[in-house]
């Protein structure tokens, strides 16, 4: 008999404070709700309750983004990360990082389930129940969107905890399944329940409304379609680095690899394909249909723009990590991990920045013919914005003296940036030095408060206009092909384009390769598919989407295992690294779940 584990907390800390975040603390007993699910203001509670794991621990507000965004062919981290375990692929389900991972989100599931249950019989004005209850079906599909991208078959827990239904004999259901009759089905049911934003119901940032299920759902036919696709060719920039010495820019170079789809990722093999690319392209038009007006979305101006306030921004951030400057416990750890501003020692900043840019990705910016170059000083600020204003250039830490120097990424540049030359080698700055080709991005630099030389209310978004337009790319590449018009009188290149334009890139056009030399031409199917997939790893890099593109394609076996390594981060990975192994409480808590069926852990 397995000894029951009971995974689901059961208490609720959920927050109302500013309209810059709706979290704050008071505490709710889910399960014994006889003074709840009275009014609309408990209703409101209750919602709140069920967005406040995302700012978890556990969850989106510190290292989850070890499992996520250092599992990919970009980016690499400091060795007492790689020495956690997971960052370089050493991964054991007795590790808690995803006991924890899996517990948040099925606490959403859970109280999201309850929501479900219980806000309907409230009465309180209709149009704002129907909206909570929008919500509830949004964020558990959210939830479930994860957890089977990262674990595959899961259980289904969908309705809410009581003492004669504790779902713990939960058998592990087939993808399509999980898909079809609670994210689908939710998002759906969301859908039609709620209304866009700046509508009257005057929901706060940071909480889903109509245009944000219909970006996930754009997101999820997107997977699907990509992830059921078969006989598909994706031509892949990569780099192969076997000296863990030779990691500098100068000393890395990328090679193209073409990678052929022949089958559907397990699991996705009764998907029609052709049929979700079709609802992709479809639902990511609709936001593309009301761009710019009162109930949609647009691109910001300014690439770097699009990282400044995200916790107000309803432009470009569609939906995000609600951070708050009120109180630590509602920052977060994101600016510490991901960017350089400063050291503790000396005072100087926040952000201690141990996830680095992968030098030979830093050089995909400046390659083949799309690829604008510098060899001036006067000619350094018009190449690709997500470079020269991305990645931080100039910083200070600690020298071997003790005293504080002023640090240069990348080190092949530095004729192009005299000014931070020493004036003893006639340059005009405070001095520079190497620091082992070390680059951080610069998206987490921008935070209002912060607590502890550590947590700020930096923040990420989980999507974001760019994100729709370029999933909408691909869909129209893959059902009308690049050049065709769509219903708005353009084509999938010029949507590409669109990014690349605010980027300050050099547009593309048909005639080009999708790489210099022998490669198909961008007014082929197989080459613009693989030029946004290298457009979506340049636009959001570090935003937690990299290694989920390189799975729905089912290429990212073979292009870990052609990287090898990043600095001293091992890159390579087996079969058993497409999913995560299923934490070993729920193994021996679930009656249904044998130790022998976890992911091949």
């Amino acid at each position: 008999m397995k000894k029951i584990y009971l995974l689901l907390i059961i208490t609720l800390a959920i927050t109302f404070t500013s309209c810059q975040s709706f979290l704050e603390e008071d505490i709710y007993d889910f399960y014994t709700p006889q003074n709840m699910y009275q009014s609309s203001q408990d209703a409101e509670v209750a919602i709140v309750g069920v967005y406040a794991p995302l700012i978890s621990n556990n969850l989106f507000r510190s290292e989850f983004f070890q499992l996520i965004d250092l599992d990919q062919d970009h980016g690499c981290a400091e060795g007492w990360v790689i020495n956690a375990g997971f960052a370089d692929g050493n991964w054991q389900n007795t590790n808690n990082k995803f006991r924890n991972v899996w517990e948040q989100l099925y606490l959403i599931i859970e109280r999201a389930n309850v929501v479900i249950d219980k806000v309907p019989s409230i009465h309180m004005d209709e149009t704002m129940k129907n909206h909570i209850i929008g919500e509830a079906y949004f964020m558990r599909s959210f939830a479930y969107f994860y957890l089977v991208r990262l674990w595959g078959r899961v259980p289904i827990r969908s309705s809410r905890f009581s003492e004669d239904n504790f779902m713990y004999d939960s058998p592990r259901m087939p993808i399509k399944t999980i898909y079809e009759n609670i994210i689908i089905d939710g998002l759906n049911n969301a859908e039609e329940l709620m209304l866009y934003k700046n509508s009257s119901l005057h929901i706060p940032t940071g909480r889903a409304n109509k245009g944000v299920v219909q970006a996930l759902l754009a997101k999820v036919y997107l997977h699907i379609a990509s992830a059921s696709k078969t006989n598909a060719t994706v031509y892949v920039k990569c780099a192969k680095q076997i000296d863990a010495t030779k990691y500098r820019t100068e000393e890395v170079s990328n090679k193209i690899i073409a990678v052929q789809k022949s089958i559907s990722v397990s699991g996705y093999e009764d998907f029609n394909s052709d049929e979700y690319f079709e609802l992709a392209r479809e639902k990511a038009g609709e936001l593309i249909a009301i761009e710019n007006n009162s109930s949609g979305y647009a691109l910001k101006q300014n690439f770097m723009d699009v990282f400044k306030g995200i916790n107000t921004d309803q432009t470009e951030n569609i939906f995000n990590l609600s951070t708050s400057a009120q109180s630590e416990s509602t920052m977060s750890d994101l600016q510490q991990y991901y960017s350089y501003k400063g050291d503790q020692n000396t005072m100087s900043g926040f952000g201690r920045g141990y996830a680095f840019i992968g030098n030979a990705f830093y050089n995909s910016y400046l390659e083949e013919s799309y690829g604008k170059k510098a060899n001036t000083p006067q000619e350094r600020d018009n190449r690709d914005h997500r470079i020269v204003y991305g990645i931080k250039r100039v910083y200070t830490r600690l020298g071997g003296d003790g005293n504080p120097r002023q640090w240069f990424y990348p080190q092949s540049e530095k004729t192009l940036y005299p000014e931070f030359e020493s004036v003893a080698n006639g340059g005009n700055g405070a001095g520079y030095a190497s620091d082992n080709d070390t680059g951080c991005t610069t998206k987490f630099d921008y935070f209002t408060g912060s607590a502890n030389l550590r947590y700020t209310d930096a923040t990420v978004s989980f999507l974001r206009y760019a994100d729709v337009i370029l999933m909408y790319a691909e869909a129209l590449n893959e059902t009308i092909g690049p050049e065709a018009n769509d219903q708005f009188g353009h084509n999938a290149i010029w949507y590409v384009n669109r990014i690349r334009q605010r980027a300050n890139a050099i547009e593309i056009e048909s005639p080009m390769t999708c790489y210099d030399g022998d490669y198909p031409s961008l007014n082929t199917v197989e080459g613009l598919r693989s030029f946004i997939l290298e457009e979506r790893g340049r636009e959001f890099f570090y935003e937690m989407n990299r290694v989920f593109d390189l799975k729905r394609w089912g290429i990212y076996l073979d292009v870990m295992n052609e990287v090898n390594a990043i600095r001293t981060m091992s890159k390579r990975r087996q079969e058993k690294h497409l999913l995560f192994p299923l934490p070993i409480e729920e193994v021996r808590a679930n009656q249904s779940i044998d130790a022998g069926d976890n992911n091949g852990w």
